[in-house]
């Protein structure tokens, strides 16, 4: 860290007597210089303007993770980029096997086509079990990222899902581990077909 960055954070802090996150705003704002807030805390401790975090605060909330025992109990559906002119593909995967129930490469990643792969799901394995429920990211395929003030979100697509009998189970903000291992499996199936 240069001496004029460590000037300015010194400054910033004496004036506005915030912590590192808002300084770094402030800097930006009032010196035109980016200082990342990691850096800012650092240099913060280091002078004894700033406290070490203490450590209940830093221990992470452990991660659940949404792995099922009997087949069609969860399914996992997700959209990628093909990487083949311009297509996207989905796929919806179980969460116990890891098979690829029903798969499509389409011109747009939308609700028609995400409800469309749904419906094919349904067509070759309801007669032998039927789905409980489907784990999904907050993408606006699915239209989860629309929220009213009960934090509540209601689309097409969850409305259909539902009509089936099928959960729900919107993954955590920025939280990709969820649908991780369905990532790795299409990805990997991808890959084989590119070749």
């Amino acid at each position: 860290m240069s001496v004029n960055e460590r000037e300015i954070i010194k400054r910033a802090k004496g004036k506005y007597k915030l912590g590192a996150r808002r300084l770094e705003k402030v800097i930006e704002r009032d010196c035109g210089i980016h200082i990342p807030h990691n850096r800012i805390h650092q240099h913060l401790l280091k002078e004894g303007l700033a406290k070490e975090e203490s450590k209940k605060k830093k221990r992470r909330k452990p991660y659940i993770r949404y792995e099922r025992e009997h087949t069609m109990s969860a399914g996992h559906i997700d959209w990628y980029d093909s990487g083949f002119n311009n297509t996207k593909f989905c796929a919806i995967l179980d969460d116990a096997s890891r098979k690829i129930l029903v798969a499509g490469e389409f011109q747009r990643a939308d609700t028609d086509n995400s409800i469309l792969l749904v419906d094919q799901m349904v067509e070759r394995y309801w007669d032998i079990l039927p789905m409980r429920e489907l784990i999904m990211d907050k993408g606006s395929q699915f239209g989860a990222h629309r929220r009213g003030d009960n934090k509540e979100w209601d689309s097409r697509f969850k409305r259909h899902v539902e009509s089936l009998g099928i959960k729900l189970i919107p993954t955590s903000i920025k939280h990709p581990q969820t649908n991780g291992r369905e990532d790795r499996e299409v990805l990997r199936l991808l890959q084989q077909v590119q070749r």
